[in-house]
């Protein structure tokens, strides 16, 4: 099933949209149909939203579905099951919501309707005021899925959105974080800022990074903004040997982490650790 509507300035909220609940109770989610929101403002005509039950479980982000073995025997020590039976938004582009700031306001009470549980923004880049915003509109979000953060362009956060920001903070359920393609640490830092409760961070490097100076940047940042996050993925763009015998000698001179567990799957590496 799929419903598609145009977003313009005279779309309100109606006793149609108020039923929406129907699509994501019990009576589908036990026989596996999953309810879905797209948006589209890159559409040929107009921004377009995209309300949709599908049984089908595969999406964009299935990796994140899976569980993550690290040895040989199969035994699942880093596990990281989400998206399966959740809400999801899907933002498919967003090309110019940062010049239209009524964009937000004309989505925002439809997606208050839907207790979204897992955001997953596939457009190339976004600004994170627009992000904030967004995650604004999504109380019970627990999974976020970003695939290029613009850190600066086009403007500097406003006041209001570094207000909201600093709530958000404290009062967001966000514990799961997947950012596909990272270029500078300010980026991170800002998913810290944003997701203070985060378990579970996964990230891909650029050949801008360091693997050893961003780790060492989060477990450093772990120990004393992020105290739930125990669980850590990245993946780096070449495949380099006696990597993990250098991150491990880091690890233990610098006392970064104890008791923990690193190992290095194809050009992924995951670390996991316990207090």
């Amino acid at each position: 099933f799929k419903y598609e509507e145009f977003i313009d300035d005279d779309l309100e909220v109606t006793l149609y949209h108020e039923r929406i609940d129907r699509f994501y109770s019990s009576f589908w989610t036990k026989r596996k149909w999953y309810f879905r929101l797209h948006i589209d403002t890159g559409y040929v005509l107009d921004d377009l939203i995209v309300y949709s039950v599908s049984s089908d479980r595969k999406n964009p982000i299935s990796n994140m579905d899976e569980n993550i073995s690290l040895n040989e025997h199969d035994e699942s020590i880093l596990s990281l099951q989400v998206l399966s039976e959740t809400n999801q938004l899907t933002i498919i582009d967003l090309p110019h919501i940062d010049n239209d700031p009524s964009l937000s306001a004309t989505i925002g009470p439809i997606l208050l309707l839907v207790p979204i549980t897992c955001l997953n923004i596939t457009c190339w880049k976004i600004f994170i005021g627009s992000l904030i915003e967004l995650v604004v509109c999504l109380p019970n979000l627990n999974s976020l899925v970003v695939s290029s953060l613009t850190m600066i362009k086009p403007r500097c956060l406003s006041v209001e959105e570094t207000t909201a920001l600093r709530w958000l903070s404290k009062n967001n359920v966000i514990t799961k974080v997947k950012l596909h393609r990272m270029n500078d640490l300010a980026e991170i830092q800002f998913l810290f800022d944003l997701c203070s409760s985060m378990e579970y961070l996964e990230v891909d490097c650029t050949d801008k990074i360091c693997p050893k100076q961003l780790l060492r940047f989060i477990l450093m940042k772990n120990i004393k903004s992020i105290p739930k996050l125990s669980s850590f993925c990245f993946g780096i763009s070449v495949k380099k040997q006696n990597i993990i015998d250098e991150l491990i000698t880091m690890i233990n001179l610098e006392q970064l982490c104890h008791n923990y567990t690193i190992k290095q799957i194809q050009n992924k590496i995951y670390l996991r650790w316990t207090r």
